[in-house]
């Protein structure tokens, strides 16, 4: 018998070859036991599976609802931008359009959200500091959209370091299921001692990587976040590359 290799997807081991071993041992009346102590260790792989699911999908929302709170924090940057463009007529050389947009308005907006936010507090201040009340109503949108992108920010960091946590625990159980079914087969070799090759037909032969019952459900490896739409069409070898937060 030869087990599945370790760079196998969990659902892969789970699927491929768990759920195929564990219906033979099934099958058996006499091997019962057998059949619930691996049936403990295919439960647990099911259960990080869907764990690690449940938080690449937590970790895509919280992408999306980041990106959105951003945008809404460039329009509450743009309008503040347009303000004072009609307040100066256009003079982007005056000194009060120049100490709030010293770069222009792209600067501020290309900017990584996290250094996006700082700026968003110093214009506020230069808010504050103006006394032309011409200036005051754009405080409030521009505070309220910086504290949403901020807690969207940080909702999406979390997020990305229980995606993290999750793929950890996945690649853990991954070796528990493997010594479960290593330690399976080694037991039914010595169940049927008289007929040795009788434990291989319990056990699925591993076939080329080529075989569509062998592709990647929840990817071999956890790759950086910023490449989530296209890390399912990786193979059952490709090794895991760290995770990073995308800002």
């Amino acid at each position: 018998m030869r087990a599945p290799s370790r760079t196998h997807s969990g659902e892969t081991m789970r699927r491929a070859y768990g759920l195929y071993h564990l219906t033979r041992l099934k099958g058996e009346p006499e091997l019962a036991e057998r059949a619930a102590a691996f049936g403990q260790a295919q439960e647990a792989l099911e259960r990080r599976i869907a764990t690690h699911a449940a938080a690449r999908e937590a970790t895509m929302v919280a992408m999306a609802v980041r990106d959105a709170k951003e945008e809404k924090l460039n329009i509450a940057v743009r309008n503040l931008f347009l303000s004072l463009r009609r307040k100066l007529q256009t003079n982007r050389k005056a000194p009060t359009f120049r100490a709030f947009f010293p770069d222009g308005l792209s600067e501020v907006l290309n900017l990584p959200l996290e250094e996006k936010l700082d700026r968003v507090k110093v214009l506020l201040a230069h808010i504050e500091e103006e006394a032309d009340e011409a200036f005051s109503g754009e405080a409030e949108p521009l505070a309220a959209a910086g504290d949403a992108a901020q807690g969207a920010l940080e909702a999406y960091e979390a997020a990305v370091l229980a995606r993290a946590e999750a793929w950890s625990l996945l690649r853990a159980e991954k070796l528990v299921w493997l010594k479960a079914y290593r330690n399976s087969y080694r037991n039914l070799q010595i169940l049927f001692a008289d007929d040795p090759q009788r434990a291989e037909a319990y056990f699925r032969r591993p076939h080329r990587r080529s075989d569509p019952d062998e592709e990647e459900a929840e990817g071999s490896g956890e790759p950086d976040i910023a490449t989530e739409e296209v890390e399912d069409d990786r193979p059952d070898e490709q090794e895991e590359t760290p995770l990073k937060i995308v800002r």
